[in-house]
């Protein structure tokens, strides 16, 4: 009986305990409504966000409490200032503040959730320092309670205007339509979602931006984690359409230590060309500072005007973050250029490269294949901000040809200075390369050249092409190109001791080429190169045939001219030929863009003694000469006339008739006609 009458007592004292805890509570509650004023809510904001965020908080106008079943505090119209430098940081329109009153108990500032709207505000993108002093805010900073001084359980913003400044290459405006996280302080562990828009001066990148997920982040202990996240943005980037998405999978940072499975992006825009750029990074690991994983996937695919170019990147790296330096060891590189009128152009290559972001130097060792051809590619680079590459580009043969026998002849060089010189000027930004190009043998259906050399040289101002040599159809090729950041382009050529034309065809020209040009045209992809072009060239074919003067393919010795190029015109005045017994004088016009010649000389006929005027058209391969008085010309070789009999007594007049042998010598003919015209008189 004992024992039952302890027991029974020991309930009805934990019931009597039950029940005064809880009126204990109930007391504390009711006071504490009582306590939480206006006067008070605006002493403790002010209070807690002078100490804890450095901000005073000016209102303008009255805070409201409601106090059932949580407190919520109503804030009006306010401004941010700054409390170590008093600048001003922005305003809100309205806000509301739900606290529990269970904190406020044991000393705990336990907010439901923060509701702003209307937040107009501008922020420098911090650097590494202000994080770290962000970390060590009274905020977020160790306590010795084990009650964690701050709790918000939830952050809403809506109808938000941030400017963000400081960042590259230019500062952007943010639009938040909303945003909503889940607990913030003092760790954020919930799910995330917000939906924004963002501008960039003069509209240059203006983006809508969905994001949702899970966040983990807690500065104190430099935690950053992306469990399952994905953001995805459209808009315009430069007037072109654009789409992204950024997905992660179980990456994280964890004091230095970076670890994750797979963190993928690919971006694409559309307009005039469609361009995908592809990044995928897995098995991200961290052992003694050194963050490895494998680069799957790193692409670039560009739409052309007739095909597409691609470049693919993957890789196992290594990251050594005390050194600060990188290696990808077993890289492989390919490059496809796949265009209905250009030749296939197919690269692929592996090797190393390796760099050090602190002393700001690259270095990369590949080899592989051009098409069919070997090929090996070098580079050394220096400056991060201002880098210094120096690379060498050696192969033993590349071929050019078209893969189908229907392509054209000849490449659209209407597109380089659009195409390919100005987005390399782009992309060099603050950049210097220079890389020594060496090629063995160069071809291109019949025409090949040997021993190609040239220097390249590319930064933001302007790509130039100087150096180049190579030999070409016995003959010598030297010249320099260049290009300015809109796509001008000047070149300076020389041509020595060429093959020209086709000797066996009998309506082609041609003749050993020498010629110096200067040439220039700009780069507006608008405008018809050819039509623009502007310069000078000094043209000389010599020992060659010239098609349609006489009844067969005419040799000559010499023909020349200077030109004068004016939009896309080459004109001359001193159109020069001369041959074993004629010689020519007169003017021509030539169509750059079709090849097409028109023009008029006088043609002098030794054999005859007598001129003729003539008309030119036709083409630049295949000019056709016209006489409007037809005239005899002497054969290419003159052979000495065979040996026949004496033959009989003729008559002066028969003398007179005497048809010239077509195998007589020049001298032999003249002989032969002062004898005719000395018998006649004698």
């Amino acid at each position: 009986m004992k024992k039952d009458s302890a027991l029974i007592r020991l309930v009805r004292l934990s019931k009597w305990l039950i029940l005064f805890a809880a009126l204990a509570s109930f007391a504390s509650i009711s006071a504490l409504y009582i306590v939480v004023s206006p006067k008070w809510v605006e002493e403790k904001l002010e209070d807690f966000s002078s100490k804890k965020l450095d901000l005073h908080i000016k209102l303008d106008g009255q805070v409201t409490i409601k106090h059932l079943p949580k407190i919520e505090v109503t804030l009006p119209k306010g401004t941010l200032t700054d409390t170590t430098d008093n600048s001003y940081l922005g305003s809100f329109s309205s806000g509301t503040i739900r606290i529990s009153p269970w904190g406020l108990l044991i000393g705990q500032l336990h907010i439901s959730s923060i509701t702003l709207d209307g937040l107009n505000s501008a922020i420098a993108s911090p650097d590494q320092n202000e994080l770290q002093h962000l970390s060590r805010s009274p905020l977020i900073q160790d306590t010795d309670s084990w009650i964690a001084p701050v709790v918000v359980k939830k952050l809403i913003l809506t109808n938000a205007q941030v400017a963000v400044n400081g960042l590259r290459p230019e500062p952007v405006q943010v639009q938040i339509a909303s945003l909503e996280t889940g607990e913030v302080a003092p760790r954020m562990t919930a799910p995330v979602t917000f939906s924004a828009s963002f501008t960039s001066p003069a509209d240059r990148i203006t983006a809508n931006v969905e994001g949702s997920g899970n966040v983990d982040l807690d500065l104190r202990s430099k935690i950053l984690g992306l469990p399952q996240f994905r953001i995805h943005a459209s808009g315009t980037l430069q007037d072109s359409p654009f789409d992204a998405t950024v997905q992660t999978e179980n990456f994280q940072y964890v004091q230095g230590v970076w670890s994750g499975k797979q963190l993928a992006a690919s971006v694409s825009t559309t307009g005039k060309k469609q361009n995908t750029y592809q990044l995928s990074v897995e098995d991200l690991s961290t052992q003694n500072r050194i963050v490895r994983g494998r680069i799957s996937k790193l692409s670039a695919v560009q739409s052309l005007e007739s095909g597409t170019q691609s470049l693919s990147v993957s890789s196992p790296f290594s990251v050594d973050m005390d050194k600060k330096s990188y290696s990808l060891d077993q890289m492989q590189l390919g490059y496809v250029l796949a265009a209905d009128t250009a030749p296939a152009i197919q690269t692929s290559l592996t090797g190393t490269a390796r760099g050090n972001w602190a002393e700001q130097t690259l270095q990369l060792e590949t080899k592989g294949k051009l098409n069919d051809a070997p090929l090996s590619i070098s580079l050394q680079g220096s400056s991060l901000e201002s880098p210094k590459i120096d690379t060498q580009i050696v192969a033993k043969k590349i071929d050019l040809t078209p893969k189908e026998e229907t392509a054209p002849s000849t490449l659209s060089w209407e597109s380089i200075p659009s195409e390919i010189a100005v987005p390399l000027i782009r992309v060099a930004g603050t950049a210097t390369v220079h890389a020594t190009v060496s090629i063995e043998e160069l071809s291109r259906g019949s025409l090949r050249a040997s021993a190609v050399s040239s220097h390249i040289a590319l930064s933001r101002d302007s790509l130039t092409i100087s150096d180049f040599s190579a030999d070409l159809r016995g003959g010598h090729v030297t010249g320099n190109l260049s290009f300015d950041p809109s796509g001008s382009w000047v070149i300076r050529a020389k041509a020595t001791q060429i093959a020209a034309g086709d000797r066996s065809a009998p309506d082609s020209l041609s003749g050993t080429l020498n010629l110096i040009l200067t040439a220039s045209g700009p780069g507006d992809p608008d405008q018809i190169m050819t039509k623009s072009l502007r310069g000078d060239a000094d043209i000389e074919l010599a020992n060659g045939n010239m098609p349609g003067l006489g009844r067969k393919p005419l040799p000559f010795t010499t023909l020349s001219c200077p030109v004068v190029i004016h939009d896309g015109i080459a004109s001359t005045g001193s159109l020069k030929a001369a041959g074993h017994d004629f010689t020519a004088k007169g003017r021509a016009e030539i169509d750059l863009q079709t090849l097409s010649v028109a023009g008029e000389a006088t043609v002098w006929s030794a054999l005859q003694q007598r001129s003729s005027g003539a008309t030119l058209d036709g083409s630049v391969s295949r000019p056709v000469w016209s006489l409007i008085d037809p005239m005899e010309f002497l054969p290419a070789e003159p052979q000495p006339a065979p040996k026949a009999a004496a033959p009989a007594a003729a008559s002066p007049a028969a003398l007179k008739t005497t048809v010239p042998s077509e195998s007589e010598s020049m001298f032999e003919r003249w002989f032969r006609e002062l004898k005719e015209w000395g018998v006649s008189k004698f």
